[in-house]
């Protein structure tokens, strides 16, 4: 085994290269990461100690420094496994831009491989890391785009030869890998990450979760996006955390397994998206708990946005037999273009929740209100690096408003889009200086802590009313028992008569089960949120588009919708009030209205099921009205059958 010099006169030097070195150097046989191959604690693993990553690290620098020069960019394609990392911190090593990304998927070529393809020109790659595996898929692939078919690809599990030369020694502003945005709202872009944001966010990742010697970490997150390379991998790796890892694909078939490796391992810190704890509470079954210890997990970090309250609620009930502690819970915020982390913590605190005004929150003032929506925290912030701004300028204190950071953890903008990169980075406010990042995200800030309310972009303008699709897409959810969590997305619909709500479900239900959970959840948005949705159209179960972190592509979605939502207008049968029943009079109204099918209305159904709300019961019995001659009253019938409404409506002769 080679003896390596120290890296330099620090005692714990900063930056992922030198951290590195420093770990091969002092303690080359320890435990680093593993790779659980079936995603359970007990079968088997492939292992990386500090010395085994920098013996990789640097063969892949060798195979790099054959075919691209320092500056220059890779695309790392890879399976779940140890070869990403190997890939990502060759790149370091040699120099080289790491463009993380996952392969295409073969079953989903038509969805995955433009994406992919559209990075690799962004980026104007220079070569290609993957795997021996990916290699021979690419032979099966149909012909590649030319940014992928015209670079040369290194499998870098074929690569043994070692370079004793120096490896890189970047600066804080040499760039370190290119993070493509997920593309939740718009088109991926290349967030640029440097060394030095790495450093910086990396220490305030380690100091809101209190790392300490003796944590342990599990992760399922993919490894090609920002919470599970930097919050986890890199964190680990600079405070010499070891790590236990599994497939994203085997947490999804079996989400149970990812608390079995937490029990297994006596883990300390693991984490993910919200639908993460809402999969797992979901899943579990009184024999899953028994032989669960999850009295260790200290830190169970939550990165969603924003974070569920019910959800956290209701798995610290479920597995609170198994030993786990509300106080573990960690909400986050975070984004790629700070980085990653931007607000959380401390550790041990728990989850802050609180209750506000819907309607204030909707003219954007966070007031306090015992009925109210909770709301939970996304933890604390340094006021020095967070502002709430409203028309340009900080907001009052208990004011919702577009959130800004800056601060040494800013990333340095979008590649090759210097345009874009000063509508976001480049933001100034008056008395506070330049060099702000506008986030998009909306937010208001209450003793300390940050409480994250949506995405700018995303919100719904529904008459007036400021609507949350997250809001709409948890209440659908809960409104069923066929209703999963993660299975609804909801999006503004432009239409002449101003923006409606669209929603998607992902469901392989059909028939009369398709139309019960579809009363359901229309009956739920009109009840509990006031919302009337436009149409609920089904897509297959794991269809819905999403974020490799499991976000909702509600852009996406909004195109499926538009694409599905606007067939030919079908020929409607006048019926005059002299030859119509009372059903046929109020189901002809709605038809109009909602373009619902009228043989799909049955008479036992609600007007709060097939989701019409106030004001659409109103344009209901204007249009009765009209038809009939006299008055009609609908308020207080919401909840009663068609059939008693048209018993109602028809009970009085039409006026001649």
């Amino acid at each position: 085994m080679e003896v390596l010099d120290p890296p330099s006169s620090f005692t714990l030097p900063d930056g992922i290269i030198a951290r590195l070195h420093h770990h091969a150097w002092r303690r080359p046989r320890v435990h680093a990461f593993s790779f659980l191959d079936e995603g359970e604690p007990n079968g088997a693993c492939t292992r990386r100690s500090f010395h085994d990553l920098h013996l990789r690290a640097r063969q892949v620098a060798a195979g790099l420094r054959q075919v691209v020069r320092p500056g220059d960019r890779a695309l790392l394609l890879f399976p779940p496994g140890l070869g990403f990392i190997d890939a990502f911190l060759g790149c370091q090593y040699a120099g080289v831009i790491a463009v993380p990304a996952y392969p295409p998927d073969p079953t989903r070529l038509e969805r995955t491989l433009p994406r992919l393809a559209a990075i690799a020109r962004s980026a104007e790659v220079g070569v290609v890391l993957t795997q021996s595996f990916v290699l021979g898929l690419r032979e099966a692939l149909p012909e590649l785009p030319p940014a992928l078919a015209s670079q040369p690809w290194l499998a870098v599990d074929q690569l043994t030869e070692d370079d004793d030369r120096a490896t890189a020694d970047p600066s804080d502003e040499t760039l370190a890998f290119l993070q493509y945005t997920s593309g939740s709202t718009g088109a991926p872009r290349g967030v640029m990450i440097s060394h030095g944001n790495l450093i910086a966010n990396m220490r305030m990742i380690g100091d809101a979760m209190a790392l300490r010697p003796g944590d342990i970490c599990v992760s399922w997150l993919p490894l090609f996006h920002d919470m599970g390379l930097i919050g986890t991998v890199l964190t680990a790796l600079n405070q010499a955390v070891p790590v236990h890892l599994m497939s994203p694909l085997d947490f999804l078939r079996r989400p149970l397994s990812w608390l079995r490796v937490i029990s297994a391992t006596g883990a300390t810190v693991s984490g993910g998206p919200n639908f993460a704890y809402s999969l797992c509470a979901q899943r579990a079954r009184p024999e899953d708990l028994a032989d669960l210890d999850l009295s260790r997990w200290r830190v169970a970090f939550n990165g969603a946005e924003p974070v569920d309250p019910a959800v956290l609620r209701r798995f610290s009930d479920v597995f609170a037999p198994c030993g786990f502690r509300p106080e573990a819970l960690f909400p986050t915020y975070g984004l790629a273009e700070a980085t990653l982390l931007a607000a959380g913590g401390p550790a041990g605190s728990g989850a802050t929740v609180a209750r506000f005004s819907p309607g204030m929150l909707e003219r954007r003032v966070a007031a306090p209100h015992p009925e109210g929506r909770p709301l939970a925290a996304s933890g604390r912030f340094s006021a020095a690096q967070l502002c709430i701004v409203q028309d340009g300028a900080p907001a009052p204190n208990g004011r919702v408003g577009e959130i800004w950071l800056r601060g040494p953890h800013v990333a340095q903008g979008y590649w090759g889009a210097p345009e874009a990169t000063a509508r976001a980075f480049g933001r100034s406010l008056s008395g506070l200086g330049g060099r702000w990042l506008a986030t998009g995200d909306l937010g208001f800030t209450a003793n300390g802590h940050l409480i994250v309310t949506g995405r700018m972009k995303e919100l719904i303008i529904l008459r007036g009313r400021n609507v949350v699709p997250h809001d709409l897409e948890r209440e659908a959810e809960r409104s069923h028992p066929a209703a999963r969590a993660g299975s609804f997305a909801a999006f503004g619909v432009p239409r002449e008569s101003g923006e409606v709500v669209g929603m998607l479900m992902a469901t392989e239900l059909e028939g009369t089960e398709l139309d019960a959970l579809r009363n359901s959840v229309r009956r739920a948005l009109s009840e509990h949120q006031g919302v009337n949705v436009e149409a609920l159209l089904r897509v297959p179960r794991r269809s819905l588009p999403k974020t490799s972190s499991g976000k909702i592509m509600r852009g996406a979605c909004r195109k499926i919708y538009l694409e599905r939502s606007a067939p030919p207008a079908p020929e409607r049968r006048a019926i005059t009030p002299e030859a119509a029943t009372g059903i046929e009079l109020l189901t002809e109204a709605i038809e109009q209205l909602t373009d619902t099918p009228r043989d799909r209305l049955s008479p036992d159904a609600t007007l709060a099921e097939l989701g019409l709300d106030s004001l659409a019961v109103a344009e209901l019995a204007e249009h009765l009205e009209e038809r009939l001659g006299r008055a009609i009253e609908l308020g207080g019938l919401e909840r009663a059958s068609l059939q008693q409404i048209a018993d109602r409506v028809t009970a009085e002769p039409s006026r001649p």
